[in-house]
């Protein structure tokens, strides 16, 4: 994930995220990401993700072991 954060929330206060899917970069999917506070705008950013496969994942994971 690649954010910038725009402004500070105070304590307590309540934020909102929003994800946007925006298409696809090769195998990747890519989403634009916002986050807002009663007063607006305090992060924005790129989230990229890849579909995996679980089977695959753990025995990777297992590997290591």
């Amino acid at each position: 994930m690649d954010v910038k954060h725009t402004a500070a929330t105070p304590p307590g206060a309540r934020v909102s995220a929003t994800a946007r899917y925006s298409g696809r970069d090769g195998k990747l999917y890519v989403f634009d990401v916002s986050v807002n506070d009663p007063k607006g705008e305090v992060m924005t950013g790129v989230h990229k993700r890849a579909v995996i496969e679980l089977e695959r994942l753990l025995g990777s994971a297992e590997k290591r072991r």
